[in-house]
């Protein structure tokens, strides 16, 4: 079982009906009966949250109700209701995981947000 199949198990027993429909994206009914859609971002570093401007574009575009992005490092897990987040600018961010860096444009998250 993986880390996204465990999370969408764990909110399945609170009363949601969530499968995933790739790796990192999730739809179904949530505890309150509404339609969803959900991208999942595991971090194993603990580093700045940051939502993706495909990822952003991905939930907003959905027909879904209620657009969430579940976003796990080792503080901490936050969800966020993205239908009503406010985001900023978006800013580029260099990730050095590849040999000439790999660049994503995103939004910066605040835990308060979640």
């Amino acid at each position: 079982m993986t880390i996204n199949e465990a999370v969408i198990e764990v909110m399945n027993i609170d009363g949601w009906n969530l499968k995933l429909e790739s790796p990192s994206i999730a739809t179904g009914i949530t505890g309150k009966g509404k339609t969803c859609r959900m991208i999942l971002r595991i971090n194993k570093e603990q580093d700045e949250i940051i939502l993706s401007r495909k990822d952003y574009r991905t939930l907003m575009n959905s027909p879904e109700e209620v657009k969430l992005y579940f976003y796990a490092n080792p503080k901490a897990n936050y969800i966020y209701w993205v239908n009503d987040l406010i985001v900023g600018e978006p800013v580029e961010v260099v990730s050095n995981t590849t040999l000439f860096g790999e660049v994503k444009v995103g939004y910066y998250l605040e835990e308060s947000q979640a």
